[in-house]
């Protein structure tokens, strides 16, 4: 027998903020300070045991103020935990029931001694064994009196409840209620059973979800919603999970003193418990994080394509039908929570944005493609990968930086990075690329707004600010006549999208070229008075400005250099980059004039789409002139091949 409770205290760990909401499954729970309305939430994703272990407790890893934690203290009754890749639901552990072997609860005001219950939500993640003929208790609370249970019997599973007493809810009684759809052997499934008993009135019902369908499409007759049901007042007897605990009740009648018996023939891979009925965009929500994760295709309601690669922790904002069917704040286990505005969701009834991850390293900072090839730039090794259906507009992003690892020396800077690209794989240095600054809002929490097209690849990072040009030499041309002066400037990039405006010191030194607004005897002019160039909010480039005097004498060329410097405009804690100097050449218009490359070679990544290459002339500005060019040299070297590279 062997009992861990490593993983549990991990995922706790990670929840440590109070600011934080929605951190149940697919980020769907309501969290107030001490209580969450996921009740009870099983994974056994979460048990650190070794394959083939005994399990004696399966710990609610819920933010439920009571911990509901099944347990099996008799050895010989206690589940397997299967985590070999032959026995897993798609690469994540099982809990494999056997005959005589079943978890109990202890009795709790979130499940069943505080009743009236109105409403409440379960879904499983589960594969059925051989046998789905013989009786098979998945989930069951209460007696022969009340309760509700989840069992398969004659190839077909049952949700039902029942309350046989007039109690002090007011509800009348009612019999055993049932819904139930077709499963087949050695199939994985997620079911969703959602009870709806009012107090006070038999109008409520009971109503099944099979891999996202309703049972009543998959079943008609049968499937469809059981009515008549009311409210279930308190049912003490103690819950049990994989067979009968004590007493219960199916469509054949009571069963009474059978702990133990009717046992569960398969695996089950997650549990999970609201003590609300979910509206459909929660309940869609849900589906998706559990379909992710266990590689099911949801026949359904199925909006997130990436599970393949990205199924991990899916959660998602979303609408279905009506507004109030509405989950509008997201996280679970993730290293952000997503919001979205309201209004943005009375554009279409069928909006949603999920997001999932491909499970890789948060405990470390990576320059593996990390932004900015690396440079002064670190990421997160997770990728999270986003699903739009319709649009939800701008994305709120917050970010709880003390479950961040540890920033480098140096740094300063969280950002969220996004790749637009929309390529088949995550490219955090291509074009369009964002690295996006996240501002401090309160504490350790940090905060952006973005919009996230569809396919997007987004990861975290850390930067240390940096400022430098975009290019180490330019070049530009004289005009004419006399007084007819060029508007120029040369680019100058920071390392991130500031949250804030910014702003750094340059020099210029005149070299062979002279500044003042003189013609002929000066060449340059009408730089910043204070040489700073700055960076608006939102805006990674900025530009100095300046211009080239125009004349009608023939000189030579001339240059000068601009440096970035570290002086009194600058804004705390940014420093210079690595190209910190920028030669500018200034070519003459009155001269013969001379064709040729403004750089002697040029590297483009394959996904940037058309190139240009700039060709330049210096010397007189007319007449026209025209030049041969040459593709590639005969008998060159180069391993690029025309019409398959370019």
């Amino acid at each position: 027998m062997i009992r861990t409770t490593s993983a549990a205290l991990l995922s706790t760990l990670l929840f440590v903020s109070g600011a934080f909401a929605q951190r149940g499954p697919g980020g769907v729970s309501n969290e107030t300070v001490t209580d969450s309305d996921c009740k009870m939430w099983l994974d056994a994703t979460e048990l650190n045991i070794p394959d083939g272990a005994n399990v004696s407790i399966w710990d609610d890893i819920s933010l439920s103020q009571n911990t509901n934690s099944p347990t099996q203290a008799a050895v010989v009754n206690q589940p397997v935990f299967r985590s070999a890749p032959s026995a897993s639901i798609n690469g994540n552990p099982v809990i494999r029931f056997s005959p005589a072997q079943f978890l109990v609860l202890n009795s709790s005001s979130d499940i069943n001694t505080n009743g009236p219950y109105t409403a409440r939500t379960t879904f499983m993640a589960f594969r059925t064994g051989t046998d789905v003929t013989s009786r098979q208790m998945l989930w069951e609370q209460g007696g022969t009196v009340r309760g509700l249970n989840i069992y398969i019997f004659n190839g077909e599973l049952y949700f039902g409840v029942f309350d046989f007493a007039n109690d002090g809810d007011g509800t009348p009684a009612y019999g055993y209620t049932y819904t139930k759809v077709p499963v087949a052997p050695g199939t994985v499934y997620i079911v969703s059973h959602m009870f709806d008993g009012p107090a006070g009135a038999l109008s409520g019902s009971v109503s099944g979800f099979l891999n996202g369908a309703a049972f009543q499409t998959i079943n008609p007759g049968a499937g469809n919603p059981a009515l008549n049901v009311g409210s279930l007042w308190s049912h003490p007897n103690a819950p049990g999970l994989g067979a009968i605990n004590d007493d219960s009740y199916n469509e054949s009648g009571a069963i009474n003193n059978q702990t133990g018996q009717q046992p569960f023939l398969g695996d089950l891979a997650e549990f999970i418990a609201y003590d609300k009925l979910l509206n459909d965009g929660e309940r869609i929500i849900v589906e998706n994080y559990l379909a992710s994760k266990y590689g099911i295709n949801l026949t359904s309601n199925d909006f997130y394509d990436y599970q393949a690669t990205f199924g991990n922790e899916v959660i998602g904002v979303g609408r279905s039908g009506g507004i109030s069917a509405l989950h509008n704040v997201s996280q679970a286990r993730n290293s952000f929570q997503i919001s979205a505005n309201t209004a943005e969701f009375a554009n279409n009834p069928n909006e949603y944005l999920l997001i999932g991850h491909d499970g890789l390293d948060t405990t470390m900072w990576t320059t593996t493609n990390a932004p900015n090839n690396g440079d002064y730039t670190q990421r997160l090794g997770r990728t999270w990968r986003a699903d739009h259906t319709g649009d939800v507009g701008e994305v709120t992003f917050v970010v709880d930086a003390s479950i961040l690892p540890a920033m480098p020396t140096g740094f300063t800077k969280y950002c969220l990075v996004v790749d637009k690209s929309g390529g088949a794989l995550p490219d955090f240095n291509s074009a369009q690329t964002e690295i996006i600054e996240l501002e401090n809002t309160l504490g350790s929490l940090y905060q952006t707004e973005e919009d996230i097209p569809d396919g997007a690849f987004i990861t975290l990072a850390v930067v240390d600010p940096r400022v430098a040009f975009v290019s180490a030499t330019g070049i530009g041309f004289e005009a004419s006549p006399l007084g007819n002066n060029t508007a120029t400037t040369v680019g100058v990039t920071l390392n991130y999208r500031p949250a804030i405006p910014v702003a750094i010191n340059y020099t210029v030194n005149d070299n062979s070229a002279t500044q003042g607004s003189s013609a002929p005897v000066d060449d340059i002019f009408n730089f910043s008075p204070v040489n700073v160039v700055s960076f608006t909010a939102g805006n990674r480039t900025s530009s100095i400005a300046f211009d080239i005097l125009g004349d009608v004498s023939a000189e030579p060329v001339e240059d000068f250099s601009l440096s970035l410097v570290v002086g009194g405009g600058t804004t705390a804690g940014i420093s210079i980059g690595a190209i910190n100097t920028h030669l500018f050449t200034i070519n003459d218009d009155d001269n013969l004039p001379k064709v040729g490359f403004n750089n002697i070679s040029n590297a483009q990544d394959e996904s940037i789409g058309g190139v240009i290459i700039q060709v330049n002339r210096s010397g007189n500005a007319a007449p026209a002139v025209s030049v041969n060019y040459q593709l590639r040299v005969i008998g060159g070297s180069g391993t690029a091949t025309a019409g398959d590279d370019y």
